[in-house]
């Protein structure tokens, strides 16, 4: 009886942390703007006061969590202590992201920007059919042909020392706007710390009007997409709960009777592709003029 206590107290014990994998998952529709050193996350001003594409941008950990209400455009920084970015750039795998080019032109502010390392490892997950819709003249397969794209984008940075992962502002000798928390994940292989763009509106929506209006949020940034896209259509037919969908088998209206529960947010097939800004000359899917 005596040794009872003891057992129980030894067992409810953690052991201590040693460095683990972070996984950061975007969750919602961001823009990678991939730079040299880091990769600038954007995003779009689809706000809590953006009609018809209400979101609330939040970071959280298993642990804790932040609402991020800060004035539009203001420079945010993942900063990871001792980490060092892979020298010939990530392992790509997972879903294909929507990629462009990037060009020159300013567009509307972004709500914010997220600047974060260049991770070891990028996973697209949360697939989504869609076909662009493009300006007369432009031919691009994206325009003319569905696809499956990704909806989110999952980064892995490997041996972590978690005590020195930050979110910063704009002031670096300012404290941290957040520190992420990681006990409750002592006791697996990884850590998670989520970026999201949570919609506050989570109605069925049959016709993806609130995706459509964050796709335009999302190009209303890049001027020079807005020459060739003007807009973005969704898969009717799309069954987010298979492993390998085929979009050839993608129609534009849904057929008579078609009740399949159209929803916002993730696990639903109504999200929008995030986009993959890659340097100029990187990327095949700008046309050249």
């Amino acid at each position: 009886m005596l040794g009872a206590p003891a057992l129980r107290a030894s067992a409810l014990s953690c052991p201590t942390q040693p460095p683990l994998d972070l996984v950061v998952t975007f969750d919602g529709p961001f823009c990678f703007w991939q730079e040299t050193q880091d990769i600038k996350v954007m995003v779009p001003p689809v706000g809590p006061d953006c009609h018809g594409a209400e979101h609330q941008p939040w970071f959280g950990t298993t642990t804790n969590q932040i609402a991020v209400n800060v004035d539009p455009g203001t420079n945010l920084t993942l900063a990871i202590n001792g980490y060092v970015p892979p020298t010939d750039g990530p392992c790509r795998s997972g879903t294909s992201s929507f990629d462009y080019e990037q060009g020159a032109g300013k567009g509307s502010d972004p709500l914010f920007n997220l600047f974060v390392p260049i991770p070891d490892i990028i996973i697209g997950v949360r697939p989504t059919a869609a076909k662009m819709i493009c300006a007369p003249g432009v031919t691009d397969p994206y325009c003319t042909q569905f696809a499956i794209y990704c909806s989110g984008w999952s980064f892995v940075y490997q041996n972590v020392n978690l005590n020195g992962v930050a979110i910063t502002g704009p002031d670096p000798s300012k404290p941290p706007f957040f520190t992420p928390c990681f006990t409750n994940d002592a006791s697996l292989k990884e850590a998670t710390l989520g970026v999201h763009l949570t919609p506050l509106d989570r109605h069925p929506d049959p016709e993806h009007k609130h995706a459509k209006k964050v796709w335009s949020q999302m190009l209303s940034m890049y001027p020079w997409m807005q020459t060739e896209i003007n807009g973005i259509d969704f898969c009717a037919n799309f069954d987010p709960g298979s492993c390998n969908f085929d979009p050839a088998k993608c129609i534009s209206t849904p057929k008579p009777g078609h009740k399949h529960p159209l929803m916002v947010g993730p696990g639903s097939d109504c999200e929008a592709p995030i986009m993959g800004l890659n340097p100029p000359g990187s990327n095949p899917r700008r046309r050249k003029r």
